[in-house]
């Protein structure tokens, strides 16, 4: 399935998280569409997630849950300060719908996206899945972000939504 034209930019959207599920299907797809297939997967997922914002000049938009996090080169400490974080996140979105991801400001990390600062002056907010994904179309949009690899959450676990470098 492509969704887009020849000249336009695109984002690969790859379900088989680089052919390591064999079920998963890669995908070109314009903005528009990558935030709604996104949606789909995000409906399916059933755990909560840090969710930090996308910034270039990173190339990827990934799920790690915490336990894959360890094999990915993530600091063992860093990781137990996400952890931390999961609890806070409120009940509800300020739309008033269920809330299961906490937004953060790429301001969370410290130079880099293996380390994480918990002291930095991030923003963060509770958000449902319909806020989450307009927030995520509107800052890819106004920072003409393209993702060579989009991984939507899956899995049975918790876990961090980050930019990264595929």
């Amino acid at each position: 399935m492509s969704c887009f034209l020849e000249k336009n930019k695109y984002h690969f959207f790859d379900v088989g998280y680089r052919k390591l599920f064999k079920q998963g299907e890669r995908l070109k797809l314009c903005t528009s569409c990558l935030m709604e297939k996104y949606k789909e997967y995000l409906n399916f997922f059933q755990y909560r997630a840090i969710v930090i914002e996308p910034f270039k000049p990173l190339n990827a938009y990934q799920f790690y849950n915490f336990q894959q996090m360890k094999k990915y080169n993530f600091r063992k400490e860093d990781i137990e300060k996400m952890k931390v974080l999961i609890p806070g996140i409120k009940k509800h979105c300020d739309c008033g719908r269920s809330a299961r991801f906490l937004w953060c400001s790429p301001e969370v990390y410290f130079r880099d996206v293996y380390k994480f600062n918990m002291n930095s002056q991030y923003k963060g907010d509770s958000l449902c899945i319909k806020c989450l994904c307009n927030h995520l179309k509107n800052i890819i949009i106004r920072e003409q972000i393209y993702f060579d690899e989009v991984f939507p959450p899956m899995g049975e676990s918790d876990g961090l939504i980050t930019s990264f470098e595929c």
